[in-house]
């Protein structure tokens, strides 16, 4: 990802190709007004990555710590593959 810094009037004059940048580059670009940052251009992509639903980092732990409780619980035995339960539920129902 490039950022670029342009004026205001470059901005409007190259809008074309600045759109282009930063739609297939990912780059970032910031329009300055009078020397001084006005706004900046990024893809609807990068925006949704900056607004969308934030990651709830408690729940992230909670997750992993359950995960760890339940190695601890499982210890060294070996979990069967669901296959493979399914396999041999349908072997014994079918057992004579």
């Amino acid at each position: 990802m490039a950022r670029r810094t342009v004026s205001a009037t470059e901005a409007r004059i190259h809008l074309g190709e600045l759109l282009r940048g930063v739609v297939e580059d990912d780059d970032e670009v910031v329009v300055e007004r009078a020397g001084k940052p006005a706004a900046v251009l990024i893809s609807a992509h990068m925006h949704r990555r900056l607004t969308g639903p934030k990651v709830d980092v408690n729940k992230v732990e909670r997750i992993v710590e359950a995960g760890r409780r339940m190695k601890a619980a499982v210890g060294n035995r070996k979990i069967p593959k669901p296959e493979d339960v399914i396999r041999r539920f349908r072997e014994e129902r079918n057992a004579p």
